[in-house]
């Protein structure tokens, strides 16, 4: 029988330990087992390892990819979330609008952006302000719905949903556009607003589709009106600054700041259209320029119109008769006169001419209105408005003379401003300026000038006998003055406010 001896508790385990024979139980050694690994199973762990980390990797960039969605998502929705533009602007707090100039004629309700306001893109032309940075051209986004007839099925359901959003589309117009298989583009609606081009995306009818656009609107409605000018349906410039600023307009996104200030503006109009009432006239216009710097301030001419409707404005309405309109500047010559005949030497402050009778020239007779029918000093040809003096004055001076002094005025050329309606004055040709042309030239007959004309001299005769040229842009506060053009000595400007004062 054989007998096994009942193991120990305290010894290691037999799977772990040998035991020699005759050995006691703490001597027991630990079992050592020799595995052998082949070398495709050395291959097959290093692969298993490689895919492994690979795996990893993916799985991290996943993870990452999809925190990436979630967070957008999370901006978009709870933190940023996306909302029309003209719907977020509505939300806010808007300052009540500062209160119109005297005078400020009404206009058309126009939303006006908050400065900054970046509508995108599709906003390309530039606006124009006044000269205090008061907007008087802006232009709004819009976009064109446009459709393909070819991919639209159901067209009663496309029609029911389109008038949902959009009520001003007929119905029968619209069937018609929708079922032109022959075609891949049509037009459905024109300048829709961004909220309406929202509300249409949210529908989700294939087939449709939009083009993006812009409007040029125009907040004060007539202030500055010829000034500006228009854009025709494609946003090119067709009058006025949008004309001759056509191109900075395009490439350059900063406002165009203009000389104009509408205060000013609205003033002169108004007093101009009580002018016009009181003496029952057809049309009139004013200009105000600062003599130093040759900005315009203001340029009215009446009747005007809305600038938001330049389509439909009249020839007459849009004509400026402030650059464009040519008239004998009558009285306001005389100026010119006794300028030129002081500054060449032709006459002193104490030469004496007689108005005592009128002037006969062939078939024509120079006279005065309410003329005092004495000898006038010079001071008092001005004073008296004296048609007679003036001629004797003009002849003084003679032909040659009185035409190189307009010349140098600039009355033989338009005005350089950068308006592009400027016309040349109407003035006798050299063979034709004899005796009667310069009598009558020198109290404002016999040539025909713009306003512009007239205002740019008389702010030479002003402002130290520099001829200035007139300019519709702000210049720079910080910037030097300009340097004009010298067409009298500085003695004879200082004569010539004397006698202006007199007057």
């Amino acid at each position: 029988m054989t007998h096994r001896q009942a193991p120990d508790p305290g010894a290691p385990a037999p799977s772990s330990v040998a035991h020699r024979f005759g050995a006691a139980a703490g001597d027991a050694v630990p079992r050592t087992e020799h595995v052998r690994i082949t070398a495709p199973d050395l291959d097959r762990r290093a692969a298993m390892e490689r895919s492994r980390g690979r795996l990893v990797l993916v799985a991290a960039g996943f993870a990452v990819l999809f925190t990436a969605v979630v967070g957008k998502l999370v901006d978009a929705t709870i933190i940023n979330p996306v909302v029309p533009r003209m719907e977020a602007q509505t939300r806010r707090p808007e300052p009540a609008p500062p209160a119109p100039a005297p005078g400020m004629p009404p206009t058309q309700a126009v939303m006006v952006p908050p400065p900054g306001t970046d509508f995108g893109p599709q906003v390309k032309r530039a606006a124009i302000t006044d000269r205090r940075g008061e907007p008087l051209a802006i232009s709004l986004p819009y976009a064109d719905l446009y459709a393909n007839p070819q991919i639209i099925y159901d067209v009663d359901d496309v029609i029911a949903k389109l008038r949902g959003v959009l009520p001003r589309l007929d119905p029968a117009t619209l069937r018609r556009q929708l079922t032109a298989l022959d075609k891949q583009f049509v037009y459905i609606a024109r300048r829709i607003t961004t909220r309406e081009q929202l509300q249409v995306n949210a529908l989700g009818i294939p087939g449709l589709d939009f083009e993006f656009t812009e409007s040029r609107r125009y907040p004060l409605g007539m202030v500055a009106a010829q000034v500006l000018g228009g854009v025709d349906i494609d946003g090119n410039g067709q009058a006025g600054v949008e004309k001759f600023f056509d191109e900075r307009l395009k490439t350059d996104r900063a406002p165009l700041r203009l000389s104009i200030d509408v205060r000013v503006q609205a003033v002169m109009r108004d007093e101009l259209s009580k002018s016009m009432e009181t003496f029952r006239a057809i049309g009139g216009c004013g200009i105000v320029m600062d003599v130093r710097t040759g900005e315009v301030l203001a340029m009215v001419s009446l009747p005007d119109y809305d600038a938001n409707q330049f389509r439909r404005a009249t020839n007459e309405e849009r004509f400026n008769r402030a650059i464009s309109g040519r008239y004998e500047p009558g009285s306001t010559f005389k100026l010119q006169t006794a300028a030129m005949a002081l500054d060449s030497g032709a006459a002193q402050i104490w030469s004496v001419y007689d108005a005592s009778s009128p002037i006969h020239v062939g078939r024509y007779t120079i006279h005065d209105f309410e003329g005092k029918k004495r000898p006038l000093a010079f001071p008092e040809f001005l004073a008296y408005s004296s048609n007679i003096a003036a001629a004797k004055v003009a002849l003084s001076v003679g032909a040659e003379r009185q035409r190189a002094w307009h010349m140098r005025m600039g009355m033989m050329a338009p005005v350089p401003i950068e308006l592009p309606e400027t016309f040349r004055p109407l003035t006798p040709a050299p063979a034709q300026w004899k005796e009667l042309a310069t009598m009558t030239i020198g109290f404002g007959h016999g040539i025909s000038v713009t306003p512009l004309h007239v205002v740019r001299a008389t702010s030479a005769v002003a402002y130290n006998g520099l001829l200035m040229r007139p300019t519709i842009l702000a210049r720079d506060p910080d910037a030097p003055p300009p340097a004009g053009e010298r067409v009298m000595s500085q003695q004879t400007s200082d004569i010539m406010r004397k006698l202006m004062r007199l007057v």
